[in-house]
Parts: C-alpha cells; sequence; structure tokens
C-alpha cells in the first residue's frame, strides 16, 4: 500500500522504496524512521497525528497519510489504541488549522468560514461526504476520499479540487500558544467581535451571526476610538500612529518591550498595506477594501496586483475606490450575505440601475466601460459574451466596451455564473485583470535523431527526447542543477521543437518565484540532479501543479520509464548527469542561460542574517506573511513567535524552515541571484553566452548519441 505526502498542491505517492521502509518500522511498533530519496534525507515521525515526514535539511515538515483501495487509510499510532476515521485521515492535519481554498478562475480562492466550519464540523464527526449550504441558498457536497485530495461536487456534477492547508507552513505540529500577555485581551475592542489577521487571510469564523461588511465597519470605528483619532478635514480616517496606539493600550503594563515592539511593528505592517496610496492616512472606504481582500484573495500577491491596478485607476479618478467599494456594499443589499458576496444577478440589475441613470464625467469613464461590460456579459442564465445592449439613457455618448475587459469577463462569467461573487471576484474585473497563457517549450534533446535511433535502442520509436521548461509572463522557467527564470526562448537549448498551450493562469510573477523560493529551492539542486529520476520534466510538472492545478501530458512524464531498465541508462546516465544537471554561475550561470535570475546562495546568507531576537517575516501559509521574532536557532531551522489576531494572543512555532524566515529589512525576496540588470539584458556579451552554452548543449547531446550508436552495432 502506497503512503503519500501531501506536498502544498494536493497528495503524492512516495517511492516504493520509501513506502516499504514506512511499513517495516510501522509493523516493528517503532514510532521514528528515516529514509533518502533523490539525494536528500527525510525522517518520519509516526508518534502523532498526522504522521509527519520532516526534511533534515530544512526542516520543513509535510503530512503523510495512508492510501489504498482508493481512499485514505485509518491508521494508528503505534503503540496507542484508537483509530481515526477516513474522512480525518484524508485531512492534513488538525482539523482547527485547516484553511480550506477551492481552485476556481485560475487560483486557490479561500472557502467562505461558514462553509469551511461545515466541512470541518462533518469531518470531525467521521463523515467522508460533507453537505454544505452557501450563504445564498445554494448547496454542494465535499468528497474527502478522492486519491488528489478533497473534491467540491456541486448540484449539476461539476467537481472542483479543494485544498485543505494548515495556517502554519510547517505543517505539523500545531503552534503553542504563548503566555497571555495580560488579563485583558491583547487587541483593540474590534477584535472582540470579528478575529482579525492583519498581515494574512482571516478565518472570519464570527461572520456567520451577522454581516461582515458591518463588522468591519464597526471594526474600523472601534479602532479610532481606542486610539482617539480625530476627524481630519471632515473625514474620519485613522493614521499610523493611531492604529499602533490602539492596540499597545491593550497590550497591558505586565507586557514585556519585545511583546509591545511586535505588536507596534505588526501594526505598523498593517497600516503600510492598507495605505496602498501612500496618503498616510485611512478612510472607512480603504479599511473595507483592505480587510476584505484579506478574507478574499487568494494570496498578498494577488492582492498586490489588485492594488496596482486600483492605483493607474486612481490617478484618472480619485474617487474610484470609493465608487468601487460603495457599488460592492450596496450589492450584498440590506439584509446582505453574510460572507460579503453577492449573486450575480443582484449585481447585474444594480449595474443596469446605474447605466440607466448615470451620466459620464472625462475621468469616469473607464469606470463606466467596465460597468456596461459587466452588465452586457453576465446576465442571469446566460454565459461568455452576450450582446452589447445600451443601458444607459442618460447624458453623454456611451463608451465602447473594451475587447480586453470583455474578455475576461467573459472568462470568469463561466466560473461564476452559478456562484456569488466575491469582492475580490469584482476587482479582478473591474480593473481588468486578465489571466495568462502558460506554455510547455519542448526542446528534443536528439535534435531530430530519436525517431530512428530509439526503435534500435529500447524496441520501439518515440517523438523525441524531451527537455522542458514552462513560459508564462514571457519568462522561461526550467531546471539544469539551478532553477533558471530566462526570458523565453534564450535557453542553452535553443530554439524550442514544440511549443503546446497547457492553459491560463491567474498566478503571478512573483508569487511564483515565491514558490520557487520558499518551496523548490532546496528540493531541485545540481547535488540531486537526475537525468531519469529528478530532472527539467520533473521540475516543469511541479510548476504546472502550481500555475494549473495539472500535470504535464504523460508522454512527457513517463519518457523515463522507457529508458529506466535498459543498457542505455547505465552507460549514459553519469554523463547524462553532468552535462544537463551541472548549470549554473561556474558554468555560465544566468548569463549564459537567458538572462534573468537564477536560484544560488543568497537564502544563505539570509538565513545568517536572521539572528536570534531579531524580526522577521515569517510565511505562514503559501502568500501571506507576517512579523515574527525568532527565539532560537538550530541548523536549517527556528523558532518564532508571533501575534496570531484570530485567537487574540502570542504564539510561538517551533521548526520553521529556514526558507519561510527573511530579514524584514529585505522590502522583496532575495533567495536567488540577479546576475544581470533589472531587464534581463546584457548585450553582445550576453549573446555570444548564449551561443556558446547552446552549441555546447548540441555538441554534448551530439556526442552521447554517436556513442550509443557505436555502443549499439558491437
Amino acid at each position: 500500500m502506497p503512503w503519500q505526502v501531501q506536498n502544498g498542491q494536493g497528495w503524492e505517492d512516495l517511492e516504493d522504496e520509501a513506502s516499504a521502509v514506512i511499513d517495516r518500522v510501522r509493523a516493528r511498533g517503532e514510532k521514528a524512521l528515516s529514509y533518502e530519496s533523490h539525494g536528500h534525507t527525510f525522517a518520519v515521525d509516526l508518534s502523532r497525528k498526522p504522521f509527519a515526514q520532516i526534511s533534515t535539511e530544512t526542516g520543513i515538515q509535510r503530512s503523510l497519510r495512508l492510501w489504498a483501495n482508493g481512499k485514505p487509510v485509518p491508521v494508528p499510532i503505534p503503540g496507542q489504541s484508537g483509530v481515526e476515521s477516513v474522512a480525518e485521515a484524508s485531512a492534513p492535519g488538525p482539523l482547527d488549522t485547516l484553511r480550506i481554498s477551492i481552485w476556481r478562475g485560475a487560483d486557490w480562492h479561500p472557502l467562505p468560514s461558514g462553509e469551511s466550519a461545515q466541512i470541518k464540523s462533518q469531518v470531525e464527526r467521521g463523515r467522508e461526504v460533507v453537505e454544505v449550504r452557501t450563504g445564498g441558498g445554494l448547496s454542494y457536497s465535499v468528497d474527502t476520499t478522492g486519491k488528489s485530495g478533497w473534491e467540491q461536487i456541486a448540484e449539476g456534477g461539476r467537481r472542483r479540487r479543494l485544498r485543505a492547508m494548515h495556517v502554519f507552513r510547517a505543517d505539523v505540529p500545531t503552534p503553542e500558544a504563548a503566555p497571555a500577555v495580560s488579563s485583558r485581551s491583547a487587541l483593540p475592542k474590534a477584535v472582540a467581535a470579528l478575529p482579525l489577521v492583519l498581515g494574512g487571510p482571516s478565518a472570519v469564523e464570527a461572520a456567520e451571526a451577522s454581516r461582515l461588511i458591518d463588522l468591519l465597519k464597526r471594526e474600523f470605528a472601534c479602532l479610532r476610538e481606542d486610539a482617539g483619532a480625530v476627524d481630519v478635514a471632515g473625514q474620519a480616517c485613522a493614521a499610523e500612529a493611531d492604529l499602533v496606539q490602539a492596540w499597545l493600550q491593550h497590550a497591558g503594563d505586565s507586557a514585556s518591550s519585545e511583546d509591545k515592539e511586535l505588536l507596534e511593528k505588526t501594526a505598523s505592517a498593517a497600516f503600510t498595506d492598507a495605505d496602498f496610496a501612500g496618503k498616510r492616512k485611512l478612510e472607512e472606504v480603504e479599511w473595507l477594501h483592505f480587510r476584505l481582500l484579506q478574507v478574499q484573495a487568494p494570496s498578498c500577491f494577488a492582492a498586490a496586483q489588485i492594488k496596482d491596478l486600483l492605483k493607474e485607476r486612481l490617478r484618472k479618478d480619485p474617487l474610484a475606490l470609493a465608487r468601487l467599494v460603495e457599488l460592492f456594499v450596496t450589492c450584498c443589499g440590506s439584509e446582505g450575505e453574510s460572507n460579503a458576496m453577492v449573486s450575480p444577478t443582484r449585481m447585474r440589475d444594480e449595474i443596469q440601475r446605474r447605466l440607466e441613470e448615470g451620466g459620464l464625467g472625462p475621468a469616469e469613464e473607464d469606470y463606466w466601460q467596465s460597468l456596461e461590460t459587466l452588465a452586457a456579459n453576465h446576465s442571469s442564465g446566460t454565459v461568455g459574451l452576450g450582446p452589447q445592449l445600451s443601458l444607459r439613457s442618460g447624458a453623454g455618448p456611451r463608451p465602447k466596451a473594451r475587447a480586453s475587459s470583455a474578455g475576461s469577463w467573459a472568462s470568469l462569467s463561466e466560473e461564476l455564473s452559478q456562484e456569488l461573487i466575491t469582492y475580490y471576484d469584482f476587482l479582478s474585473v473591474m480593473l481588468n485583470r486578465r489571466k495568462l497563457e502558460v506554455q510547455l517549450f519542448r526542446y528534443d534533446l536528439s535534435n531530430g535523431k530519436a525517431k530512428w535511433l530509439t526503435p534500435f535502442l529500447v524496441g520501439h520509436s518515440i517523438a523525441g527526447i524531451w527537455h522542458t521548461g514552462i513560459v508564462v509572463c514571457g519568462k522561461e522557467y526550467w531546471f539544469g542543477g539551478h532553477i533558471f527564470e530566462s526570458e523565453r526562448g534564450t535557453t542553452p537549448f535553443g530554439t524550442p521543437t514544440q511549443i503546446q498551450t497547457l492553459g491560463e493562469t491567474m498566478r503571478t510573477r512573483e508569487d511564483l518565484w515565491n514558490f520557487i523560493q520558499t518551496s523548490l529551492v532546496d528540493e531541485f539542486t545540481e547535488a540531486n540532479y537526475d537525468v531519469l529520476t529528478h530532472n527539467c520534466n520533473h521540475f516543469s510538472n511541479t510548476i504546472s501543479k502550481f500555475l494549473l492545478n495539472e500535470s504535464l501530458p504523460d508522454e512527457i512524464m513517463k519518457q523515463p520509464d522507457i529508458f529506466m531498465d535498459s543498457w542505455i541508462a547505465q552507460v549514459l546516465r553519469p554523463t547524462l548527469n553532468r552535462g544537463l544537471g551541472t548549470f549554473g554561475p561556474e558554468q555560465g550561470g544566468a548569463e549564459g542561460c537567458g538572462g534573468g535570475r537564477a536560484t544560488g546562495s543568497s537564502a544563505k546568507t539570509d538565513w545568517q542574517r536572521v539572528a536570534v531576537g531579531a524580526l522577521v517575516s515569517y510565511e505562514y501559509v503559501h502568500g501571506w506573511p507576517c512579523v515574527a521574532r525568532v527565539l532560537g536557532k538550530a541548523g536549517e531551522t527556528c523558532d518564532v513567535r508571533w501575534l496570531d489576531l484570530a485567537a487574540r494572543q502570542f504564539k510561538v512555532q517551533k521548526g520553521v524552515s529556514r526558507l519561510l524566515v527573511r530579514p524584514l529589512a529585505f522590502a522583496k525576496p532575495s533567495h536567488w541571484t540577479r546576475t544581470m540588470g533589472a531587464g534581463g539584458g546584457g548585450g553582445a556579451q550576453a549573446q555570444g553566452l548564449e551561443k556558446k552554452e547552446q552549441l555546447r548543449v548540441v555538441q554534448f547531446m551530439e556526442a552521447q548519441l554517436k556513442k550509443l550508436t557505436v555502443i549499439g552495432s558491437m
């Protein structure tokens, strides 16, 4: 029976040898073991639930489960009585710390808190198929027994993948509560009404009792009241000092100076994030915008892209944010949706009413064009592009809806026609945020010779011996000992033999590189490159799963099976590993690999700069960082203390991987080596290096194929 590891994109089978080792140790009643895979050593802890796989190099911990006969297998802890349910076995850890997301619109979106609570409650009671009611009166079921993870099944039979991940990146164990700072709450009165996770997504478990938007408004009012904030020019607003003061006064006199500093930095980071326009003061509309994105956006990277697009709109129309927030809040209605989500019909009707009544001012043109696109392309019961009807009778010429905006909404409307619309969805369309095409570049390392050579070597013909790279945002991502981000088509492998479109994603370039830095930089290295079991195609497959939630075609992923047991592998494997898995700064590096950036040694340098007692940025769930203090370091891990605002107390997380923390001094991630300018250029010298590297690869493969021909003819 195979064991599976939870890798962040779903569950994956462990290698047969690793599964056998775990089974042997468990059969003896032991609770700890270690094994090696792809040049890495992993420890396995069977003494707690969920069982854990721990990298001895990075400290990253991932949940393990046993899989057989089409479902997870409940397994008791060795030496203990009691068995978990099948549903509990399918969860990657304690239910109370799980954050459940759904794959739609080409990204992972957090489920509303009420729906998550229903799932957790029923799974805890041992149900394998869970029934969920949404805030809009719809319902769906969740199958927790799927091999690749949980699935949502809608009333019409449509299936979508669900992802259950811990709200703390170490995955397991759960964080420990630190001593309370005082008998009073360490946070303002607002938090007593609404669990608040500044700097990350909020669980908002209390939102079911009342309208989320009303709670957020009350939250802002309480923050101002606690700080004694004064109005500015007749506007109710709060400065950074007000936010800090509101929190500090509740910390209590018994709080240590270190905890007060941590609280102050957390509040300052929240204010900086909310004040994206740089006004140095927040009004209620900006607070609502900030908090709704925290609750509903897939990641801080997605939220940052929304903010960048919004800043462009604000330069044309200073009232753009106020218009957008007011429209969304109005669409929520007086009775409201508890999770601040709107039905498409209600959105359409409100937009049509405004278009019929409103005039057009020059500064508002983009706003009105977006409204027209929404109304024309998301009518009730219609999916895709609808007729461009004239919906406004007011003054001014009717603007022509932009094709790009129409296409953006048409793509999203298919996802949302039977669902409620979040504030994040609404802004994505109104600000014309579009999906990005993801391509697979295939390079035939045999230069066309595989078709006639492979029948002689392995008994049947194959189209090519493939090296692959993933292309998105105009960049090509590939693995050759280091992980590279190159200008597309400028790698040492020359011109791609085939270009295949894999799909579309809403993940950003920054989100992808952050994933590489925090999850892959120690997994894909020169030391563990193997041309058959851990090569460029395995890397491309991992990136495809991240961007699209889909694997590469079997034609590519199963190609190593053809050669695995052949004499070819025995003869050429060591040579190919040296030739294809040693690209790096010393062998041409990014200069010879298409410019851009590559994983390097700076991650180690960042880790050396992380000192005990220092404040750091800690990424506790992918895409969401918080401010934390380092309590101790041991090897490649550290213990951190941070302010968990959902629980309204400080907490301690032990065994955090070095990849998940970085000094606060770095404004941007720096776990890569930039060897050229920001544009990835380098002039004639870089072009010359690229051509030399391309020639080296061609000559190298020609020599290996010639060697095969000679050996095969003997």
